[in-house]
Order: C-alpha cells, then sequence, then structure tokens
C-alpha cells in the first residue's frame, strides 16, 4: 500500500464531481467524452 487510501464517490456525488472536474480542466462535455473514448450520451447522463 502507498499509504494513501482511494477516496470512494457515491453514485450521487459522482455528477457533480464530474463536471467540477471537467470544468476546472475546461472541457465541454462534448471534448469529455472524446478524451474519455465514451459516447457523449454517457456524460449527458451522469
Amino acid at each position: 500500500m502507498t499509504g494513501k487510501e482511494p477516496t470512494i464517490i457515491t453514485i450521487d456525488r459522482l455528477g457533480p464531481a464530474l463536471r467540477f472536474h471537467r470544468k476546472k480542466a475546461g472541457l465541454t462535455q462534448l471534448e469529455l467524452a472524446k478524451l474519455a473514448g465514451l459516447g457523449k450520451t454517457v456524460i449527458l447522463d451522469v
């Protein structure tokens, strides 16, 4: 172990966390989807 435990995010907090970090990175939902190799509807649904 590295001494740092991973953070567990519940499903109800996933959307807001994803949005926060996406905006912090200056990405649109479509840009994030492309970078993640996902369809844009996956990002929109989260």
